[in-house]
């Protein structure tokens, strides 16, 4: 009864709207279903209310090589396994428009590229050198200081306390 009425106050059965959402993203770094369930399995098992028919994000940028959907397959099967459900593909990497058709998968928007960390020990070089518009430091100007003094007739707007305070209601 009510949502016949919703739908004639609106003139619509649906609508749409935009509307944005957190999302876990699963960087995949291996397509071995068993190593990528029992690293799910582990990470579930410390907060499994939290994981537990969560929505994610297989973001395929980490992978090294260009997997085929039965192996993919194979990865969304444990992750599904695992307790979660993958809704889409990340997009940032060209494999993941390969993949998204035949694994039935939407591609949804990059979070950032994936930029894999520095070898411990290594501190990657910069791409160009970068040069000072201005190398010289700049000359210093001459500015009056005026002192900051409460007027006159003005309570003061801090205390300064010498002991120790303690918040909230006295000791009875």
């Amino acid at each position: 009864m009510t949502t016949q009425r919703a739908e004639a106050a609106s003139g619509t059965a649906i609508d749409i709207r935009f509307g944005q959402v957190g999302l876990i993203q699963v960087l995949i770094w291996t397509t071995d279903p068993g190593a990528i369930l029992d690293e799910l399995t582990g990470r579930v098992a410390t907060a499994p209310k939290f994981f537990q028919r969560t929505a994610v994000s297989i973001d395929l940028g980490p992978l090294g090589h260009e997997p085929s959907a039965e192996e993919m397959q194979g990865v969304l099967d444990a992750v599904r396994r695992a307790g979660m459900c993958p809704v889409g593909l990340a997009s940032g990497a060209a494999v993941a428009q390969a993949l998204s058709r035949p694994l039935d998968l939407p591609l949804l928007p990059p979070f950032r590229e994936f930029h894999p960390p520095p070898r411990p020990g290594r501190v990657p070089a910069a791409r160009h050198r970068v040069r000072s518009p201005n190398p010289r430091p700049a000359r210093s100007r001459n500015y009056t200081r005026i002192p900051c003094v409460p007027a006159s007739g003005s309570t003061p707007v801090a205390a300064i306390w010498s002991s120790p305070r303690r918040s909230g209601p006295a000791p009875s």
